[in-house]
C-alpha cells in the first residue's frame, strides 16, 4: 500500500512519532512518503507556505500538534485547501502536551474530522499522544499499532 503522511511539527514531537510510524509501515511492506507542511514563520506567521499535492496515495495520515487547545493553524489551513479523491482512506495523529484529551486533543480531532467531511474522506483510525504523560512511550507504541493496522 502507498502511504502519504502529511505532518506539521514545530517542536519535533509530532515528527518523531511520524518517523517511527514510517519505519513501522515500511517494515510491513508499505511504501511511505512523509511530506512536511511548512508555515511561513513558525514563531509569528503560521499560515501555510504552500499546499503539497495529496493525490496518488492509497492511505493518507494527517499528523499535527495541538496548539492553544485546537488544531494547529497550519494543519487547519492545509485541510481546508488540500485536494484529494473522494473516499480517500485517511487516519489522524495528534500530539498534545497536556495529559487529558479534553484539553484540546478531542477538539483537534473533531476539527480534523469536520474538515475531512468536505472531502468525503473515509476515516480509518485516529490517535492522540499526550506528550507530558508518564505513559507517553506506551502511547506512542499503541499509536504505531493502531495507525499501521
Amino acid at each position: 500500500m502507498k502511504y502519504g503522511i502529511f505532518v506539521y511539527s514545530e517542536s519535533g514531537h509530532t515528527l518523531s512519532v511520524v518517523k517511527l510510524l514510517k519505519k513501522e509501515l515500511e517494515g510491513l511492506g508499505n511504501e511511505v512518503k512523509v511530506i512536511t507542511l511548512e508555515a511561513c514563520n513558525p514563531k509569528s506567521d503560521k499560515r501555510l507556505k504552500y499546499v503539497p499535492d495529496a493525490a496518488g496515495y492509497d492511505h493518507i495520515i494527517f499528523a499535527s500538534p495541538v496548539q492553544g487547545f485546537s488544531l494547529s493553524q497550519t494543519m487547519f489551513e492545509f485541510l481546508t485547501k488540500v485536494k484529494m479523491p473522494k473516499q480517500q482512506l485517511v487516519s489522524l495523529l495528534i500530539t498534545q502536551h497536556l495529559k487529558k484529551a479534553w484539553l484540546g486533543g478531542t477538539r483537534s480531532l473533531n476539527q480534523m474530522k469536520k474538515l475531512l467531511l468536505a472531502h468525503e474522506a473515509k476515516l480509518m483510525n485516529e490517535y492522540d499522544v499526550h506528550w507530558s504523560s508518564k505513559e507517553r512511550e506506551e502511547q506512542i507504541q499503541e499509536a504505531l499499532k493502531v495507525l499501521s493496522s
